[in-house]
């Protein structure tokens, strides 16, 4: 085994203990628990955290009543820092002095006074920092400045000399949301929907209107260099000292921070943190899943995690975690000259087989919580295959194929380090997950329960995977194979993967399940969540060249022909590619606990790698105008397509359309870096667009579908007598049919519509039409308006299903009062398909 000091710079890289209740080495990005209570009994106990430097503090409620507690990163000492039957909410803290809001008495009603409390975490020193009547909240200290919110105002008090100040700008006193770094102030001037961003510097005495203009902000942030504020809607604006030049950062965000150059935030529509490096840094993730209050300071991410809270109210457990890096690790080495292969990952470990001692049969395993690597497998035997593990309840197993029971199949618990015999051969395809294993022999799957000893076999199967209570494997139908899932707890059995065509191969991880559809002539890489139904082809994101595939962390991943390693993640809909030098045919990545790992060969033997990707958001739209006449007189009209986050020089997009709802989609624009450009259709027909973004080593899902529908021109229509031809560049297809006497009617027949739409000219001297479809009235409307208006599209009918209609149009001889004419003027007729 290697020497410990070799793999101590894999402990920052993995998280994977979760949860330590010991101070973190230091260096580490291993998440840890800030508060002491492993797992709250009432979930509502801690909220509202704030920190800075070495102290995180938040609002406690574990006594029953809200008091302020804080813990020393550095010393892992956790202070109770107010307490009592008084609330105390809301802290705030500089380098080690803590400030809070604290009501007066224990009373709900009538409203309680609340005052501003402040201590020295050094030396103890408690003392009143700002009281009286009123309510003050969402104080913040810098060195010897205190601000607070109070009744509709905004105070800033000089603790040295005692001076209290309202903040206020030239044309009201009303403030809120204050907040203070060093000599400079902000606040927000105004109510909450007529608000201006305020900025006072306390040395000279200038006060600078940001935000000019009124709107509903609500929350503020500063540093040296910057200033910042969110709305209601969730945009948070950054304004660069002290040219004021406004960027938008975010418009999904709340409680903007400073920690320096870097702003951080929270995502409300996805419960994520957020950073950027201002003022050209990308903002990326920097914490995920159901969290609240998320912000980043002195190079640590702290938030309030809900992921086992169900209140509507942010109440949770503190978490902080070091930022993490995104390098790439190597986890298994050996030397030079051997060969590590076919990673699995689970729990926080990884295996893989090694030829280091001369013998491919070896199996050695990593663990990511300790850095010690260990051999599971050194005897003479030949394993051919191995699955997954998965501990559960401390009983963990890895399993393997062995021919010393004639190529059967044994296993190792972790805990116990015991071997043992689970069935003899031939067997194949084992897996393990929990206290469960399972394999396949004689044309049938086998599940034995380790720990009770009782099994369950399933004829006609083979190919099983395991994941908890779920279980996969292939099915000879009669006639192709199938792919089955069975819930080992209730038994219930369905298909999940059908032909024509064999269906090989199954995986499972979590919800998700993914197998090779062998179909056609192109094998297809189908994933299916097993909970909500949904399928999706991953052909096309694996090129059609994933020589093997694995699931797990609610991801797909698979080896690319260019041996890059590439997966796709189901919750963002994003495909990401990890440069790397995979070898075929076992080298499907391992994915655990964020991580993914796999078989390299870039040094000339092959090891094992690993690495923490960061998969952010990424997305691709299509915009187009409804009708092609909305935008343009000829057949031809603009496209256009964009990204979220908004795109950088080497975004790339691929676009296709399609002619019709029925017709298949072709190739438009490839790896192009334009934005936009011209599309010539023909009349009568409707076009389809979508949209996906290549963006560094990420690509986007394809984006929602945009048509835009080719009326039909004038002369594609029948008229009756009294209708005439006006000519002019404004007009689709450079013309239109007028008519101004009653009953004259123009008509169309359209075969397979879904919806139908009239294009006129309106004019001063415009009247009244009637609109019939298949004989019946369906709309009247007015060919009036003030000025001279081309194109004008009236929807008449949409239909749930192809339909055939015939459309006739009818001068009604009426007119609104305030026209000068009964004319009627037909520029086209738009039908969907």
């Amino acid at each position: 085994m290697p020497p410990r000091n070799r793999f101590a710079p894999l402990v920052p890289f993995v998280l994977a203990s979760l949860f330590l209740l010991a101070p973190p080495a230091a260096g580490s990005t291993t998440q840890f628990k800030v508060n002491s209570d492993p797992i709250s009994a009432n979930k509502a106990d801690h909220r509202r955290p704030a920190g800075s430097g070495d102290w995180v503090v938040w609002s406690d409620n574990r006594s029953g009543d809200w008091d302020i507690r804080g813990r020393n990163l550095a010393t892992w000492e956790e202070t109770l820092i107010a307490g009592g039957p008084l609330i105390q909410e809301l802290p705030s803290v500089d380098s080690s002095v803590v400030v809070w809001s604290q009501e007066s008495t224990t009373a709900s009603f009538p409203q309680p006074d609340s005052h501003i409390y402040m201590k020295n975490l050094e030396s103890g020193e408690q003392t009143l920092a700002a009281g009286g009547e009123g309510n003050r909240w969402f104080a913040k200290i810098s060195g010897r400045r205190l601000v607070w919110e109070q009744d509709g105002r905004a105070w800033l008090k000089d603790l040295d000399s005692g001076e209290k100040t309202v903040l206020a700008s030239q044309d009201t006193s009303l403030g809120s949301s204050p907040c203070i770094h060093e000599d400079k102030v902000a606040w927000i001037a105004g109510d909450l929907v007529n608000g201006r961003l305020m900025l006072k510097n306390l040395t000279s005495g200038d006060v600078t209107t940001v935000t000019p203009t009124a709107g509903n902000r609500i929350q503020t942030a500063i540093s040296e260099d910057y200033v910042a504020c969110a709305d209601m809607v969730g945009s948070i604006f950054v304004y660069d000292l002290p040219t004021l030049t406004e960027s938008v950062v975010s418009t999904y965000g709340y409680l903007p921070r400073f920690d320096g150059p870097a702003l951080s935030w929270s995502n409300y529509a996805t419960g994520e943190v957020w950073c950027k490096e201002l003022p050209s840094g990308e903002a990326t993730v920097v914490v995920r899943g159901s969290l609240s209050e998320g912000f980043v300071e002195s190079g640590r991410a702290i938030w309030c995690d809900l992921r086992d809270d169900v209140d509507i109210e942010p109440h949770g457990e503190i978490y902080a975690r070091s930022l993490p890096s995104g390098e790439e690790t190597r986890v298994g080495f050996g030397d030079k000259t051997s060969f590590q292969s076919a990673p699995m990952a689970a729990g926080g470990r990884v295996a893989w087989f090694d030829d280091r001692n001369g013998r491919y049969n070896d199996i050695y395993m990593w663990d990511s919580a300790t850095g010690d690597e260990t051999a599971i497998v050194t005897a003479p035997a030949t394993p051919h295959s191995m699955t997954s593990m998965a501990p559960s309840l401390g009983e963990d197993w890895i399993a393997w194929v062995d021919d010393r029971a004639s190529h059967g199949i044994y296993a190792c618990n972790l805990s116990a380090r015991e071997e043992t015999l689970v069935s003899n051969g031939p067997a194949s395809c084992p897996a393990a997950s929990r206290n469960r294993i399972a394999w396949a022999k004689s044309s049938a799957v086998t599940v034995k329960d380790m720990s009770t000893g009782d099994t369950q076999t399933i004829a006609a199967a083979g190919s099983p995977d395991l994941d908890g209570d779920r279980l996969v494997f292939v099915r000879d139908n009669g006639v192709d194979d199938d792919v089955v899932l069975k819930n080992l707890e209730t038994g219930v059995i369905s298909t999940i993967g059908a032909g024509p065509g064999d269906q090989i191969g199954p995986r499972i991880g979590g919800d998700l399940a993914a197998w090779r559809d062998k179909a056609g002539e192109t094998e297809q890489l189908i994933v299916r969540n097993v909970v909500t139904g949904e399928v999706r082809n991953l052909t096309e994101e694996t090129s059609a060249s994933a020589w093997d595939w694995s699931v797990g962390d609610g991801r797909v991943g698979w080896q690319c022909a260019d041996r890059d390693i590439r997966f796709f993640d189901w919750a963002l809909k994003v495909t990401k590619t990890i440069p790397a030098s995979a070898f075929p045919p076992y080298a499907a990545p391992a994915f655990d606990a964020g991580s993914v790992y796999w078989q390299d060969n870039r040094e000339g033997d092959f090891d094992i790698f690993g690495t923490q990707p960061v998969v952010t958001p990424l997305s691709s739209t299509v915009a187009a105008h409804d009708y092609s006449s909305q935008a343009s007189s000829t057949y031809a009209f603009r496209t256009c397509w964009s990204s979220a986050p908004a795109p950088s020089g080497s975004s790339r997009w691929d676009v296709k359309y399609r002619v019709n709802a029925t017709g298949s989609w072709q190739v438009w624009k490839t790896a192009t870096s334009e934005t936009g450009d011209l599309f010539t259709g023909s009349p009568g027909h409707a076009y389809y667009f979508k949209s996906r973004v290549t963006a560094e080593d990420q690509v986007s899902d394809w984006s929602a579908v945009r048509s835009t529908i080719v009326p039909y021109d004038n002369g594609s229509m029948g008229f009756s007598r009294y209708w005439y031809t006006m000519r002019h560049s404004s007009l689709y297809g450079r013309s239109a049919r007028y008519s101004v006497r009653r009953g004259s009617s123009g008509w169309l027949n359209a075969r397979s519509a879904r919806a139908i739409a009239l294009v006129v000219t309106r004019r001063p001297t415009g009247g009244y039409a009637y609109v019939y479809v298949n004989g019946r009235l369906k709309k009247r409307i007015t060919c009036y308006y003030p000025t001279n208006r081309a194109r004008v599209v009236y929807p008449i009918a949409a239909y749930s299903r192809p339909v055939n209609v015939k459309v006739t149009v009818v001068v009604a001889g009426a007119k609104p009062a305030r026209s000068r004419g009964h004319r009627v003027e037909i520029d086209g007729l738009a039908v969907t398909r």
